[in-house]
């Protein structure tokens, strides 16, 4: 009689994590010393566009659209990645790295060994004192009050460097995205029942028909400014594109975009649009009314807005009110103290 023993194993099939994209070097495009890299970028990005703007039903509303598509599979194409960046080791110096090239170059192998106990020797007379630095730099730091710098030595020490993220409750991932988007479209799409008729027959005469606006179409020179709003400078045309007018370039289709947003008054649909990041607030975190919505907006929005923004204002700022101090140059609406005859007054608005 023979009896054996069977084990049955199921195997579940491995998914595949899907790819992320690798972050490109766009910031090559600015420099002037990579002019065969962006004259091939302009060329394959003109070709590109031509070919994703004929597919388009609507110019006025779809092109903006084809142009980002355009921008992205071109620097997918032409760009080179961004370096990873690797862990940095701070007693990891010249020291320990010579010795580990020794070692690697060792043949003998009681000589590999010798040299093993070494690295192990040095490697931890490094750590220790990189600890015992970043212990003085915390008791000094506790004295003076200087808490930040103590903290980033705690973080270096321990190796968290990165805060811990916050434990999300609420459901699954999609039932917790299907919530917060029924609160905010709630939110946004509010009814008013009780509006005012007068109001909403309100007709208000263009703010250019009063005050002298420039209502020129937009053009390279002095319109796209630096800005410190993430991004605008590289939207920015290069002197050398402003000099040789180049069509294909993609600052000069961006500004035939907004040049045709600015005569039509129809913005691109991609301007129109928004992607709300919930920040979560103290609270119940399963209620999405305890998150507050930041929205993303499109950055050629925002820097045609700015190019709006810098024409109106120099002619609406003189006839606003001296105590107006919100989002005003110069100005600030932080609360100050001061006793005048012996009180205590509260000043909101202060010019400096």
């Amino acid at each position: 009689m023979l009896s054996s023993k069977v084990q049955l194993c199921f195997r579940c099939t491995r998914t595949t994590s899907v790819k992320r994209p690798f972050k490109r070097q766009w910031s090559l495009l600015l420099e002037e010393k990579h002019q065969k890299l962006r004259a091939e970028f302009e060329s394959t990005f003109h070709n590109r566009y031509a070919a994703l703007a004929a597919l388009q039903d609507d110019p006025e509303t779809d092109t903006y659209s084809a142009l980002s598509q355009a921008a992205l599979e071109t620097g997918e194409t032409i760009l080179p990645p961004t370096p990873r960046q690797n862990r940095r080791i701070p007693w990891n110096d010249a020291d320990i790295q010579a010795l580990r090239e020794k070692k690697r170059l060792a043949k003998n192998k009681s000589d590999k060994q010798k040299l093993s106990h070494q690295l192990s020797d040095l490697y931890a007379g490094k750590v220790t004192k990189y600890i015992d630095e970043q212990c003085k730099i915390v008791e000094a730091a506790h004295p003076a009050a200087e808490y930040r710098v103590a903290w980033k030595a705690v973080k270096e020490i321990s190796g968290n460097r990165k805060p811990n993220p916050p434990r999300i409750i609420g459901g699954s991932p999609q039932e917790r995205r299907e919530r917060r988007q029924i609160h905010f479209q709630t939110l946004l799409n509010v009814h008013r029942p009780n509006q005012d008729s007068s109001q909403a027959e309100f007709n208000p005469t263009p703010v250019s028909d009063l005050l002298p606006i420039s209502t020129d179409s937009i053009s390279p020179k002095n319109s796209i400014r630096h800005s410190r709003s993430s991004g605008t400078k590289h939207l920015a045309m290069t002197k050398s594109q402003q000099n040789s007018s180049n069509s294909e370039s993609l600052a000069a289709q961006l500004l035939n975009i907004m040049n045709l947003a600015f005569e039509t008054r129809t913005a691109p649909r991609e301007w129109t649009k928004s992607v709300i990041i919930p920040i979560p607030k103290q609270g119940d975190l399963t209620d999405p009314a305890n998150f507050r919505g930041i929205s993303l907006t499109s950055l050629a929005a925002k820097t045609y807005n700015r190019i709006l923004i810098d024409r109106v204002k120099p002619h609406v700022d003189p006839l606003l009110r001296k105590n107006l101090n919100g989002f005003r140059q110069g100005r600030s609406i932080v609360p100050f103290e001061c006793y005048i005859g012996g009180d205590r007054v509260m000043l909101e608005g202060v010019e400096f």
